[in-house]
């Protein structure tokens, strides 16, 4: 699939104009998972940003000495953007459920490209906002019904 058509399509980058869509896929490099492969292991430092652009992806919480499996990522979806502004090891173990073509963007690029274009940061904010509501209406939701 096309770089740029995956980046279009994506929440985190939909209000971006075609120059700025076209400078963060310049950054992108293109890796392939093979089924079950490793992609980020749990309690490790995310660095990137990755966009499936085949395949499906598996994230699993690890929960005393097994993994729990929280969501599948299929094409056109991204992961590890939530982790961008955090140096912290994630929580989560992410693995290739099938084979996988993923584009990676290094954290470092992409906050560089932010600080020359400001929009590219503001709409990553402006993600971060919305899944941010989302997650406090379930929760709020969850409360109301107990």
């Amino acid at each position: 699939m096309n770089p740029i058509v995956l980046l279009q399509n994506l929440s985190l980058f939909q209000s971006l104009s075609l120059d700025e869509l076209i400078l963060i896929s310049q950054e992108l490099v293109q890796e392939q998972f093979l089924e079950n492969e490793i992609i980020l292991p749990a309690g490790k430092v995310m660095n990137a940003c990755y966009i499936v652009g085949s395949g499906t992806v598996t994230s699993s919480k690890r929960s005393e000495d097994q993994l729990i499996p929280i969501k599948e990522i299929s094409s056109g979806s991204s992961f590890g953007y939530l982790d961008l502004f955090d140096d912290s090891p994630s929580q989560l173990q992410f693995v290739a459920k099938t084979d996988c073509q993923l584009f990676k963007i290094a954290k470092k690029r992409l906050i560089s490209l932010g600080y020359q274009r400001p929009q590219i940061l503001i709409s990553i904010c402006r993600d971060f906002s919305q899944t941010l509501q989302q997650v406090v209406y379930q929760q709020w939701m969850q409360e109301v019904n107990h």
